[in-house]
């Protein structure tokens, strides 16, 4: 692998687990896209709340209650179901999403020579490839 594509990979995650931790960072806040009941695309903005960087795992907190809830856990071809429920500080419906990182695709939006890469996750967390797309 290219070492300035390796450098990419190690400091997106990086940036993804700091931003679990600093409210005012750039990835705090992902948008979170999944299909409803009528195969309807739904898209959301959520709060990361951890990156395992080890394990290729994002966060987020939701309401069981909610949408996106029963979307994830209803749709067998989503890329990452809700993996448990918690009770947490006496929050009964409080849920954990807990996503596998299979495919990152990172983008650099320039002025001119717009750049993009993707980086593939194996079941392990480890980068198994790693590609520019563009240029």
């Amino acid at each position: 692998m290219p070492s300035e594509l390796a450098h990419i990979n190690d400091s997106a995650w990086e940036q993804l687990a700091a931003a679990a931790d600093y409210p005012e960072a750039s990835f705090r806040y992902v948008s979170l896209c999944s299909v409803d009941a009528a195969s309807r695309p739904q898209a959301r903005m959520v709060v990361l709340r951890r990156a395992d960087v080890a394990q290729r795992l994002l966060e987020i907190h939701t309401d069981v209650r909610s949408a996106k809830w029963h979307e994830l856990s209803a749709n067998p071809q989503a890329t990452a179901p809700p993996a448990a429920t918690h009770e947490a500080d006496g929050k009964a419906h409080f849920g954990v999403v807990t996503f596998r990182t299979e495919v990152l695709d990172w983008f650099q939006l320039r002025r001119q020579n717009n750049r993009r890469a993707c980086f593939a996750y194996g079941a392990n967390g480890r980068l198994a490839s790693s590609q520019w797309v563009n240029p």
